[in-house]
């Protein structure tokens, strides 16, 4: 017969490995992070999402994308990723 301080001990542990076990969700980037990090940090420091106005983001990174020679996709996702963390 298991002891009920033997079962709370074991839920206890097993909830303090859920809560050291990183969130899939908090690790995984978007493909317009991934090429925001990848294309931006080249020419200066990436700046934060918040810098900038959900107005603003599409014509820098328009500008800026075009004299990268991002493509259109990359374009498009670098600015939605920006909108959607601003």
């Amino acid at each position: 017969m298991i002891r009920q301080s033997a079962v709370v001990s074991i839920l206890v542990g097993l909830g303090l490995l859920s809560a050291c076990t990183p969130k899939t969700n908090r690790t995984m980037r978007s493909e317009g992070e991934i090429a925001f990090r990848a294309n931006c940090k080249t020419c200066h420091r990436l700046p934060k999402p918040t810098k900038k106005s959900d107005n603003e983001w599409p014509q820098l990174v328009k500008k800026y994308g075009e004299r990268a020679k991002l493509t259109e996709k990359q374009i498009a996702s670098i600015t939605l990723y920006l909108i959607n963390n601003n």
